[in-house]
């Protein structure tokens, strides 16, 4: 699961686009301008900031403008959803470090699209066990599937599957090779073809639930992963 921070001062939008994200598994807190939003970052952690572009007093290029200047903000990946269309706007939000500019009216499959990218695209190697290819999973409760897990981490998985899966779908993992008590639950975020092999789709998915048994066996093995 992912944590998103929502910036707009329109509360239709930020009804709707928290929805949108949550039904697609992340975790989103929604604030209505820039100065809420500087103050969650700088008390709670966020994988992703998607601001608003215009909004009164302190608009959303003034929002990264800040958070840019902050060293601990960085990395931060930051999106920019916004009704303007004018290219100079669009270049001014790439020259002050926003990573990805979503233009609203919202599409739903666009947004979570768009937003599961740029998540993936700042997934370090060591957040990932690589996994043997004999690595199998048994999809409890919702569906049955040959799936092959690849890598896994605290907070998500990679792996693949003879067919697609639908995204939104919430299922529990039987992993053979791990001991735990509880199933972890699971909802799947991606589903997309496999470009290196057509005869297989690659699935991306976020852990909703799982118990302390499990997740210590994953920070062990990232501990000695990264250690490696």
């Amino acid at each position: 699961m992912f944590h998103i921070l929502l910036v707009d001062d329109d509360a239709d939008v930020r009804r709707l686009v928290k929805k949108i994200l949550e039904k697609a598994g992340h975790s989103v807190i929604a604030v209505e301008n820039g100065l809420s939003a500087l103050g969650e970052l700088n008390e709670n952690h966020y994988d992703l900031l998607l601001s608003d572009a215009n909004m009164p007093q302190y608009n959303g290029f003034d929002l990264v403008r800040a958070i840019r200047r902050l060293p601990k903000h960085k990395d931060l990946i930051i999106a920019m959803l916004t009704g303007r269309r004018d290219k100079n706007d669009i270049q001014k939000a790439v020259e002050l470090g926003v990573n990805d500019y979503i233009v609203k009216p919202v599409d739903p499959e666009v947004l979570v699209n768009k937003i599961q990218k740029l998540l993936e695209s700042r997934i370090p190697d060591p957040a990932f066990i690589n996994l043997p290819e004999t690595t199998h999973v048994n999809l409890e409760a919702s569906v049955q599937s040959p799936l092959r897990m690849k890598k896994i981490g605290l907070s998500s998985f990679m792996a693949v599957s003879p067919y697609p899966l639908a995204v939104g779908l919430d299922f529990y993992l039987n992993i053979d090779e791990m001991d735990y008590e509880a199933l972890p639950k699971v909802r799947i975020i991606a589903s997309q073809p496999d470009p290196h092999n057509n005869k297989q789709y690659l699935i991306h998915g976020t852990f909703l639930e799982m118990d302390d048994q499990f997740k210590e066996q994953i920070k062990k093995c990232l501990r000695n992963y990264t250690a490696a």
